[in-house]
């Protein structure tokens, strides 16, 4: 049973509302409060159990695990009060708490075990340690029941996923297990409900010496017990309870471990200043014709920071962001960065950065009628912007490597327009000399 709410607070897990409904269905409307039912708590972290008089002889229903993402406000079991639990307004033979044992399987992913297939006996439960059953059983079958060609022993009607009375019923397989236990491991549907139950809570706040380190567990357990398994930290109160006070030195982490009940849960937790940031790359761009600039973004495994400083070649360029963007200079650049939280700013880290692609050399359009144009990216022109040389461009036939034109420029410029009148069809390689640079691409002539 949870022993805390949504918002932190005290709970015995129960919440009672008076509805003016005299019995619900099974269209959820006992899941929202603007229908006469009750919200569910975050289903992420609980599992709601909605208990009231239903309709239409509704024992009760569950959503599957499958549902989850398409109707995660819906997440949970309904049980009439007919059949739930073991005292109050219990009727025989559905009066042992069956029921919601039942429709929790349900909830962890089982399916009836006659597959549903209407005694066809070509479904299956996907559990391969429970017989082949036609349909499901009611009342208390005798021993035993065969359908299917099952026998000897026949369908297990003693199963929990059968429809057999409550006294009949008294068995999940290892196969089932199995099956309901994969919606809580890694990557399962369930997985939040096992990490929330008992769970160090996630740090928000730098820890400058001394604070506080606390579960966030909705289930009543207690006495809690605090160990430091590494790192400059020391318990200085609150062992046994939610909550302890640790003081720290230096900067760095320490790791604490919280257990209670066969419960246990370990976290690293940060003191002081964040290590330095990381910086990874996120775009760049170095087509011909483009400019030339990179996508920066700041990250650091420390959770508590709240501030990046980020450097060029030295020259402090800003605060604040994650993200960071620069044009390249025609050679390489430092780039550093700096983490803060509330503890202060971590030591620089710097990375050099270079141009990640050589100059291009842009033509088009290819094939080429009448005019060929050529750009080239900014990199080009700021490595070139003051070059007394003159840009010379050669279209040379491929074959016998003939000259059969040359244009001469005396300025640096992002396009260059090429006449090609009078130069007949065929395949060619226009080549670029700037002193002692050369770039070549072929081109395709059409008349």
């Amino acid at each position: 049973m949870a022993c805390i709410d949504p918002s932190g607070n005290a709970t015995t897990g129960i919440l009672r509302r008076q509805t003016n409904k005299a019995s619900f269905s099974d269209n959820d409307d006992i899941k929202f409060t603007s229908k006469g039912g009750e919200d569910a708590w975050p289903t992420s972290r609980y599992l709601n159990m909605w208990v009231s008089a239903l309709s239409s002889s509704l024992l009760g229903y569950a959503q599957f695990p499958w549902d989850y993402n398409s109707k995660p406000n819906t997440d949970g079991v309904v049980i009439g009060t007919t059949a739930f639990g073991r005292v109050g307004n219990v009727v025989a033979p559905y009066h042992q708490g069956r029921t919601a044992t039942h429709e929790i399987g349900h909830w962890l992913a089982l399916i009836h075990i006659s597959g549903d297939d209407n005694g066809a006996c070509s479904g299956t439960d996907n559990c391969n340690d429970t017989p082949n059953q036609g349909g499901q059983n009611g009342a208390c079958p005798p021993f035993p029941r065969v359908s299917c060609s099952n026998g000897p022993n026949g369908d297990m009607f003693m199963n929990y996923m059968d429809y057999t009375d409550d006294p009949c019923m008294n068995t999940f397989t290892t196969d089932q297990r199995i099956r309901m236990r994969s919606v809580f491991s890694s990557g399962g549907v369930r997985e939040s409900i096992v990490n929330t139950a008992f769970s160090i809570a996630p740090q928000s706040a730098a820890i400058c010496g001394s604070g506080t380190v606390r579960v966030s567990n909705i289930i009543c357990l207690s006495p809690i017990n605090w160990t430091i398994l590494s790192g400059n930290a020391t318990i200085t109160g609150g062992q046994g309870t939610n909550a302890v006070t640790v003081q720290t030195t230096g900067n760095g982490t320490f790791r604490i471990s919280a257990s209670t009940a066969g419960y246990i849960d370990e976290k690293d937790i940060f003191h002081g200043a964040p290590p330095y940031g990381v910086i990874t790359p996120y775009l760049n761009y170095c087509l011909g014709g483009s400019d030339w600039e990179l996508g920066l973004q700041a990250s650091s495994p420390d959770p508590t920071v709240t501030e990046y400083l980020w450097s060029r070649d030295g020259v402090s360029v800003g605060g604040g962001s994650t993200y960071a963007t620069y044009e390249f200079p025609p050679s390489c650049m430092i780039i550093g960065l700096k983490a803060g939280n509330a503890c202060g700013f971590s030591p620089e880290g710097t990375q050099q950065f270079c141009p990640p692609c050589p100059y291009r050399m842009a033509i088009g359009p290819n094939p080429a009628k009448g005019q060929l144009i050529v750009s080239f990216d900014k990199v080009f022109l700021l490595k070139h912007k003051t070059d007394k040389n003159n840009i010379v461009f050669r279209l040379i036939k491929i074959g016998n490597l003939e000259v059969v034109r040359q244009w001469s420029f005396k300025s640096i410029q992002p396009t260059y327009s090429l006449q090609l009148n009078n130069i007949k069809q065929g395949v060619y390689t226009l080549e670029m000399v700037i002193g002692k640079e050369r770039e070549s691409r072929q081109v395709i002539v059409v008349e």
